[in-house]
């Protein structure tokens, strides 16, 4: 029985320092709360519990965070490290050497001769350099080497995939999307999000490709969010407070704390929103990116086109779409109101103004009407046209992750689902309350002639069957 195992939006950042001295500032952060002991656990129940079948565990994109504060100097730093493919090569290396736990039951599935697949999130789109794919094999190897040295001594050996063999056909990444043996499609999904979507998702980069695209969500989460440290970032109702909730916000933490949680916001968003509006470009690579991704994935011209056709066009188009999320829209009209009605009173005195402030109040709601923003609480999957990769790849299956809500589809024979999160999400800054109870994850199998599957559930240390959306095997 050959099984596909998803995970996606795992977010591993490296460990908040307990030395910090304010146990509220990136509590969700610390090492307590990272998921690495419960994928251990996984890992052991699917290989105990499946012993004679065959596995690919996909990690479908953000299982590695590159936008959460890096650790330097003892401290979790706003410096930045440089989105070249050294400086992303370098910070994979952090990343890992802080998660040992979970690199080590990574390779204990490949010790058992089983596959792995990594593809690039829109936090970890970092994964499309180079260097960065050979840090993580070169991690992946050394502890499946230090795991067979280990079975070596104990005499326990049989049935493992030796490191005298190539492991080469057993790590696989992608930069865009795939199509497994079972005609399972997998995408992480972030080209469907205006807001974190590229232009070329097999191609990101800058004009003179020396660095990573930027990206407004991933920016934005870098520089505001991942920095406002008495918010969790991967609870985004903890950012919809309400004038009221964020007066109590900020007198309970940022009044009492040498933090800046204005001059965060401020300037993070103004950076980000400079950055995305100097890097724009309207290059055309679409015959690389065909030539690329058939290369990887095996997927014909006309399936490649139709695929990357169904993807929204990013806000970085307009630019609208990022100043109105960032609110730097609002903060401009409000100066730009200011200005003139400052003029007006100059000119025509405090009737001037009066009537000159009515007028562009008046426009200001206009403008609000005609431009709403969508709430970020409301995009809870891709776009149904996505259903249509079922017919473009002669799929049975398609699984994304992005939007951290899982869920389990059966239509006609086919399977949609997304693999939710395991990110350190929190209802409370105390870290008590957990988003989900238990972690998500998708595992697909199949007879050949029928998949069966779905949304299955890591609680307690036991993996159960999500109540809906899943196919098992015939009595």
């Amino acid at each position: 029985m050959r099984r596909t195992v998803i995970l996606s939006d795992v977010h591993l950042s490296q460990a908040h320092p307990e030395t910090d001295g304010d146990e509220r500032w990136m509590r969700y952060r610390r090492r307590a709360f990272h998921p690495d002991p419960d994928f251990a656990t996984l890992v052991d129940q699917l290989l105990s519990t499946y012993p004679a079948d065959s596995f690919e565990l996909v990690f479908n994109g953000d299982v590695l965070d590159y936008d959460a504060p890096w650790v330097k100097d003892g401290k979790s730093s706003f410096d930045e490290f440089p989105l070249t493919e050294d400086g992303c090569a370098e910070q994979t290396q952090r990343l890992l050497d802080d998660h040992p736990v979970w690199v080590n039951a990574t390779a204990k599935m490949l010790l058992h001769g089983h596959r792995v697949m990594f593809l690039c999130g829109n936090h970890d789109i970092e994964l499309v350099w180079p260097k960065v794919r050979t840090t993580i094999f070169n991690h992946l190897v050394y502890h499946w080497q230090r795991l067979w040295d280990e079975a070596t001594a104990n005499q326990k050996t049989d049935g493992l995939f030796s490191p005298s063999k190539s492991p080469e056909d057993k790590i696989r990444f992608r930069a865009w999307f795939h199509v497994t043996e079972d005609r399972i499609y997998l995408e992480h999904g972030s080209q469907y999000d205006h807001l974190n979507g590229v232009r070329h998702a097999i191609l990101p980069y800058t004009k003179d490709r020396t660095r990573i695209h930027p990206i407004f969500g991933k920016q934005a989460f870098k520089r505001t969010g991942s920095r406002m440290g008495y918010f969790n970032p991967y609870y985004e109702e903890t950012f919809y407070m309400g004038f009221w909730g964020y007066l109590t916000h900020f007198l309970t933490h940022y009044a009492t704390s040498d933090r800046h949680i204005f001059r965060t916001w401020a300037g993070g968003m103004l950076r980000t929103a400079w950055e995305i509006w100097s890097h724009r470009h309207t290059e055309d690579w679409s015959d690389e990116v065909v030539e690329l991704a058939a290369k990887e994935t095996g997927a014909t011209r006309s399936a490649i086109l139709e695929t990357h056709a169904l993807t929204v066009a990013s806000g970085e188009n307009t630019m609208l779409p990022l100043l109105r999320e960032a609110w730097l829209d609002r903060m401009g009209l409000f100066v730009f109101i200011l200005l003139v009605v400052l003029g007006a009173f100059m000119l025509g005195g405090s009737k001037g103004a009066l009537y000159t402030g009515g007028a562009l109040f008046v426009l200001f709601i206009l403008y609000e009407i005609v431009t709403p923003k969508p709430d970020l609480r409301t995009y809870d999957s891709a776009p149904p046209t996505v259903k249509r990769l079922w017919d473009i790849h002669n799929a049975r299956a398609i699984c994304m992750g992005h939007t951290h809500r899982p869920f389990s589809i059966w239509e006609e024979g086919h399977f949609y689902g997304n693999s939710g999160a395991w990110c350190p999400a929190f209802r409370d800054q105390a870290c008590t309350e957990p988003v989900l109870d238990g972690r998500p994850f998708l595992m697909l199998w199949s007879d050949d002639s029928t998949l069966y599957g779905g949304l299955h559930w890591l609680r307690k240390g036991v993996i159960t069957v999500d109540p809906e959306g899943v196919k098992t095997d015939p009595e």
